[in-house]
């Protein structure tokens, strides 16, 4: 039985063995019915922070537009083993400091993640989030 596929942008399948191919016996796509997200999250890649030395202070800030019935929510945790163990996700306000790297922590193995979370109970605004800045100012032993 044929089925036909309207308005699909691209799909894909691919193997990364040589001479291997990857075989689709089926596929079913739904369209979802118009209209928005009240919420939407983006995990950062893991960024290695290791340094000679200890921290001094370790803060983070960002800039964000949240008109009236939107939010910005921004989650750290943090490895001091090279991505091993991880603490668990902390909710930061800009300008604070981060969770899991206080004054006098080696970072030696550290790692950092950054989690951020754009909400809204409106769909004809969303919030921005413009940047955002983790400053860690380390000084050897």
């Amino acid at each position: 039985m044929a089925h036909s596929v309207t308005q699909l942008s691209k799909f894909g399948a691919s193997s990364y063995e040589a001479n291997n191919f990857a075989k689709i016996d089926w596929v079913k796509i739904t369209k979802q019915s118009l209209g928005y997200f009240s919420s939407g999250t983006r995990t950062s890649p893991i960024y290695n922070i290791t340094t000679a030395g200890t921290v001094e202070s370790a803060t983070i800030t960002w800039t964000a537009n949240t008109p009236a019935g939107t939010s910005v929510t921004v989650e750290t945790r943090v490895s001091l083993d090279g991505g091993a163990t991880w603490t668990s996700w902390q909710t930061v306000a800009s300008g604070s400091a981060v969770p899991g790297l206080p004054k006098g922590t080696n970072l030696a193995n550290a790692r950092i993640q950054l989690r951020q979370t754009l909400s809204t109970t409106n769909s004809a605004v969303t919030p921005q989030l413009l940047d955002i800045t983790v400053k860690i100012t380390s000084t050897s032993p």
